[in-house]
């Protein structure tokens, strides 16, 4: 199995991860390199640094490509992630992730 990682996660801007078990108050970076390395316990598993541009059907494969070439594989699993779209509000890009949150990821009181 390839993984192909942008390395875009969705909390790059945060200090701390929150309100996950297990991983509250660590880095997002020492969160998504545990996974990594984890996943990489598997002998099966290979990874690269690299993202996904376009895929395509080829006969019984599909193609993807990448700014590094092209993969093909038997299957696929699209894992996109969520991006979050700010609106233009002066101060919002700079303070978000660090002292402004989407509502959606708080735990509920």
């Amino acid at each position: 199995m390839l993984i192909l990682d942008a390395g875009q996660r969705r909390n790059r801007f945060a200090a701390a991860s929150h309100g996950f078990l297990g991983q509250d108050g660590v880095e997002p970076g020492v969160v998504a390199g545990r996974g990594k390395q984890e996943i990489l316990a598997y002998p099966t598993v290979m990874w690269r640094d690299d993202e996904a541009t376009s895929a395509r059907r080829d006969g019984e494969a599909f193609v993807v490509a990448t700014p590094s070439g092209e993969v093909r594989a038997r299957r696929l699993i699209l894992a996109t992630g969520v991006v979050d779209e700010l609106p233009s509000v002066p101060g919002l890009r700079e303070r978000w992730g660090r002292t402004v949150f989407s509502l959606s990821v708080l735990p509920r009181l």
